[in-house]
């Protein structure tokens, strides 16, 4: 009798070890605003997807759901992960215009000229600034430098004159505005079809668009003016990311650091090497704006910043002192990289 007992202890046991055993198993569902045949995408979240299962041992599986997908809007991706719709969301903050005020502040003009710099800054300074409720950023660092492109010579602020640019978000409307042009907010994946139809003389954007979404078809003159650059965000959902083995929340952690934050941004910086081989090869009309011309530009769209700020202030947001750190942050970046 002893002896059944213990034999049947022993499959019990043998049982609750398998149970264990399938509760390792993870599944984390994850979106994103992107397609799966985007360069950067592959670089950045495809990386971090396969990594994660490999150095789990395969115990981590994420179900992916892209751009086009039933999970895909770009204007969800926050707002997916923070109800837990899904586990870990890919988006670009500028898809939903007014929602991140204090982000927002990353896409004012001419604040800084490195996106990988700046990149690292906001990382390191933002936490003390500003809170996302309900979901743990695992990530959140910019695209390339944007420039402007257009169908028509453009070589200074003069030329901008009533002209249709796009824009990315309402700062970038209100700074064409001060150079003379009219900002029309479009996503990216719409300005191809704009400028084709004449609806739009020109666009901002990094030099990846005229690769990634065709830009190069419909324009010819290309102007470096590094005038802003877009801030992204990889996103989990707290309580998932709360309830996970401490192991796998550590890999997880591995990618919240700011050497992870500037190779991410890197990685969109690549893009714009092939966009720019375009428009040389192709005879395309590429200038790049000189310090003074630069000086111009910024001074022109000073009264852009200076409102936002002050805006931010008026509603309550640390908006001057979040400035403050993260310029000095982000001119400390650029010394150690010199």
């Amino acid at each position: 009798m002893l002896g059944r007992l213990t034999g049947l202890s022993l499959i019990g046991a043998l049982a609750l070890s398998g149970a264990a055993w399938a509760q390792e198993e993870i599944t984390l569902t994850i979106s994103a605003f992107s397609t799966s045949q985007s360069p950067n995408h592959k670089l950045t979240v495809d990386r971090v997807i396969g990594e994660i299962e490999e150095k789990s041992g395969g115990r981590v599986k994420f179900e992916t759901y892209f751009g086009g997908s039933a999970y895909g809007n770009s204007q969800r991706q926050y707002e997916q992960a923070q109800r837990g719709i899904v586990d870990i969301s890919h988006g670009l903050f500028g898809y939903t215009p007014g929602r991140f005020p204090m982000v927002e502040i990353l896409e004012l003009p001419f604040l800084y000229e490195d996106s990988i710099a700046a990149s690292k800054a906001f990382w390191t300074t933002y936490a003390d600034y500003m809170d996302f409720e309900g979901v743990k950023p695992i990530a959140i660092w910019l695209t390339a430098m944007q420039q402007t492109h257009f169908n028509t010579p453009v070589e200074n602020i003069p030329d901008m004159a009533g002209l249709k640019v796009r824009a990315g978000g309402p700062s970038m409307v209100a700074a064409l505005a001060e150079l003379g042009a009219e900002g029309v907010l479009l996503p990216a994946p719409g300005i191809y079809e704009a400028m084709q139809k004449g609806v739009l003389d020109g666009a901002i954007g990094a030099m990846g668009i005229l690769v990634a979404f065709n830009v190069g078809e419909v324009s010819n003159y290309h102007l470096k003016t590094d005038i802003t650059a877009a801030p992204l965000f990889l996103m989990m959902n707290q309580g998932k990311y709360d309830s996970l083995p401490d192991d796998i929340k550590a890999l997880l952690d591995s990618y919240s650091t700011p050497e992870m934050i500037g190779e991410f941004a890197e990685a969109f910086t690549r893009s714009d090497v092939r966009g720019k081989e375009i428009a040389t090869s192709e005879g395309h009309i590429f200038r790049e704006l000189t310090e003074e011309e630069r000086a111009d530009w910024r001074a022109a769209t000073q009264p852009v910043v200076d409102a936002y700020l002050e805006e931010l202030e008026g509603k309550g947001f640390p908006a001057h002192e979040f400035y403050d750190a993260f310029m000095a942050e982000y001119e400390r970046q650029i010394s150690m990289t010199n």
